[in-house]
């Protein structure tokens, strides 16, 4: 459990890593700082972290990730507030071809909202998919638009209404387009 600067409980109860039990073991390194080492974690591509408990609406946590050996050197993962109590975060080290057995650590520290607000915080997966998803979306209904003359001016209400209709479903739902498996898939 997290415990904010005026002794009140803010906490994790649960990181949540696909493929993986729930885990709620965060190790105090300061009043304000916590830590969990995350194995193999040249397996995992995205984690889930959120808020329980009461929470200062003033305040709210930054994850930080390092990767072994030295874990000397964090980078900023994200961010989680009583306004956005929890979030799925892609995690940059997927990207980087860890050898097997490499070993990640999560640091956490409890941060005023204002402090949050400077960082700079990487897009979250779903940001990144409803970026990648508008700009598909714009091309293609730019490219059709130009043939206008081509196609006739009744097609380009249609490609409005499309375009419309998208930008409504990543509201919702940012990864839409993507094939939902089943469980027996």
């Amino acid at each position: 459990m997290l415990r904010s600067l005026v002794g009140s409980e803010m906490c994790i109860r649960d990181s949540v890593i696909p493929g993986r039990a729930p885990r709620s073991d965060w190790l105090p390194i300061e009043q304000t700082k916590f830590q969990m080492e995350l194995p193999d974690a040249d397996q995992i591509s995205e984690l889930c972290l959120f808020l329980t408990g009461e929470v200062p609406a003033s305040m709210g946590l930054a994850i930080y990730w390092s990767l072994a050996p030295d874990h000397d050197q964090f980078a900023l993962l994200g961010a989680i507030t009583v306004h956005r109590p929890s979030d799925v975060f892609r995690v940059a080290w997927s990207k980087q071809g860890l050898p097997p057995g490499t070993a990640a650590r999560l640091g956490v520290s409890v941060e005023p909202l204002q402090a949050l607000a400077q960082m700079e915080v990487p897009l979250s997966s779903a940001d990144n998919a409803r970026e990648f998803t508008q700009g598909l979306a714009r091309d293609l209904f730019h490219y059709l638009q130009s043939h206008d003359h081509t196609i006739g001016p009744e097609w380009t209400a249609v490609l409005d209404k499309w375009y419309q209709r998208v930008e409504g479903k990543l509201v919702h739902d940012p990864m839409f387009w993507k094939p939902h498996r089943r469980a027996d898939d």
